[in-house]
């Protein structure tokens, strides 16, 4: 937790914002704006992982998180019907009960 929030406070490099008469220049016209790290707005926003984010901080296969949840080894929780979502706090419980010291 501590390094999420080190990462967090990190600064952030931003991309130029195009003059207002100048619109979104061709390169950006399929660009989705990112949402925030953390705001008013996303308040969640870091609360939950998807199998694919928490793949990428393990180092593993998406589909090995959703067979870490069927077999009962992670608690996760479908949001919205079928999208898979593993808590915050579920990560940090496990990590610290399985890290080696």
């Amino acid at each position: 937790m501590a390094l999420d929030t080190a990462f967090e406070a990190a600064p952030v490099e931003q991309e130029p914002v195009p003059p207002a008469h100048q619109g979104p220049g061709p390169k950006d016209a399929g660009k989705r704006k990112a949402p925030p790290l953390m705001s008013k707005e996303w308040p969640s926003y870091h609360n939950v992982y998807t199998p694919e984010t928490l793949a990428d901080r393990w180092q593993c296969s998406g589909n090995h998180i959703r067979n870490m949840i069927q077999r009962g080894d992670l608690a996760g929780f479908q949001y919205g019907g079928k999208l898979l979502r593993i808590s915050a706090a579920v990560v940090a419980a496990y990590e610290t009960k399985n890290t080696v010291k």
